[in-house]
């Protein structure tokens, strides 16, 4: 996503050093660590100016062979539980995070069918 324009940056100011760090660390600016981070972040770090460069979004999908395999469409929210469901454990613990847990709450506000204790 970000690969154009750091691309562009770097071929425009080739004097200007860069170094891509990839890290879940917060990167201590103030010590010089790096003079610029970009953070996937819903907050940003207190004590710090910060951009909003993009949104993210979320959403379920499913292989085409294991929807053939059951020959059934999926028309509502309950009929996701007729398949597994591949969890993410989110390594920062982030409590808005997107999990099943959280989708399957939201969606039994429009389809009450959704069972909790299937989910």
């Amino acid at each position: 996503m970000a690969g154009a324009p750091v691309t562009e940056m770097a071929r425009g100011q080739p004097a200007i050093p860069l170094e891509i760090i990839g890290t879940d660390a917060l990167l201590d600016l103030r010590a010089g660590a790096a003079a610029v981070a970009i953070r996937y972040t819903r907050r940003p770090p207190l004590g710090f100016a910060a951009q909003e460069v993009c949104r993210d979004s979320f959403f379920s999908i499913c292989s085409p062979l294991l929807l053939a395999s059951d020959g059934r469409a999926i028309e509502r929210a309950a009929d996701l539980l007729r398949y597994p469901l591949i969890h993410f454990d989110w390594m920062n613990r982030d409590p808005d995070a997107p999990t099943w847990s959280r989708w399957l709450a939201t969606a039994r506000s429009i389809d009450p069918e959704l069972i909790p204790d299937k989910a």
